[in-house]
């Protein structure tokens, strides 16, 4: 019998887009991050650069259950480039990369915000 990914995961995720704040290679951008768990999400993000894994990250967002602005330390664990979007016949350069941030220091009260934004997401 096959697994599905969900089942899989060690985390419950849920489908969203939430504009992240973030730090890599030491510049601050802007970025969207979708399927948000305890453990961590994938962002999407721009970068003239080529994006490592391993590359240490620092997410910053807020959760529309939470009046907190949640700040955490994460690592990329998986990089994917690919061809931005096309709108009205030009590309977009809002983001050419797709990464799987595994999160290295989400607290206690963090870790129940995000569960909670999951349940009320799904």
């Amino acid at each position: 019998m096959e697994t599905s990914d969900q089942e899989k995961r060690a985390f419950k995720r849920g489908p969203l887009l939430i504009p992240v704040r973030y730090e890599m290679q030491g510049e601050i951008k802007k970025g969207y991050m979708t399927d948000l768990s305890k453990g961590g999400c994938r962002l999407y993000c721009y970068s003239p650069t080529p994006v490592e894994e391993n590359n240490p990250t620092a997410l910053s967002f807020t959760l529309k259950n939470s009046a907190d602005h949640i700040s955490v330390i994460g690592q990329v664990v998986r990089a994917s480039s690919f061809i931005p979007p096309v709108f009205r016949g030009e590309a977009t350069r809002e983001f050419n990369y797709e990464l799987g941030i595994r999160f290295l220091g989400l607290n206690e009260k963090q870790g129940q915000e995000v569960e909670n934004f999951i349940s009320l997401a799904g």
